[in-house]
């Protein structure tokens, strides 16, 4: 899997995926991240993120199915266990966001 995964940082934005053109069927990329905020998750594609420890005064979180026209091409979940003040929450397609 080596140099088949990116894994960027753009100011305060971390980005974790896949590198264009792999094929990752029956592949997963596990990832734990420590961070001392967090105030915006996205997730596209087929993608399965747990969240827990945190207590954010605003969380922004959008899941889409990572196609431009909005079709069913993944399903992204969303599971978090934390205190969040105010949430703002973007579902397009098939995906869902759910606090344990």
């Amino acid at each position: 899997m080596a140099g088949r995964v990116v894994v960027r940082k753009e100011g305060d934005i971390l980005a974790l995926g896949w590198v264009s053109g792999t094929r990752y069927t029956g592949r997963s990329l596990e990832a734990v991240v420590t961070l001392p905020e967090l105030h915006r998750l996205e997730a596209a594609g087929a993608a399965e993120i747990t969240m827990s420890g945190f207590d954010e005064q605003h969380l922004d979180v959008e899941v889409s199915d990572g196609s431009p026209t909005g079709g069913a091409t993944g399903t992204s979940k969303i599971v978090y266990e934390g205190e969040v003040a105010h949430q703002s929450l973007r579902i397009s397609g098939v995906g869902g966001v759910k606090r344990r």
